[in-house]
């Protein structure tokens, strides 16, 4: 995967989470709000399917979607973002 189909995935995601929080924001002022529910629920969803693409292509978001094979948690197993195996 090259830089830049790794930062696509990386804005959509960080796009589509940005998009959610202000939807909860929002509907923590006007619960009621049908339209702004029916934006939450949408957002959501495609927040979920941004996230599930990256980990697909890159790795996991999160520490509780990591894998444990062999009776070895690997959350830890390089490359990290910043190093730079992870960006060619």
């Amino acid at each position: 995967m090259n830089m830049d189909e790794r930062m696509t995935l990386t804005n959509n995601v960080r796009m589509y989470k940005f998009a959610l929080t202000e939807a909860i924001l929002y509907l923590d002022a006007y619960p009621c709000n049908e339209k702004a529910l029916e934006y939450y629920i949408k957002t959501r969803d495609l927040a979920r399917i941004a996230e599930e693409e990256y980990e697909r292509a890159v790795g996991p978001l999160h520490s509780a979607n990591a894998v444990c094979e062999g009776g070895k948690y690997l959350w830890t197993e390089g490359p990290w973002p910043w190093e730079m195996e992870a960006n060619r």
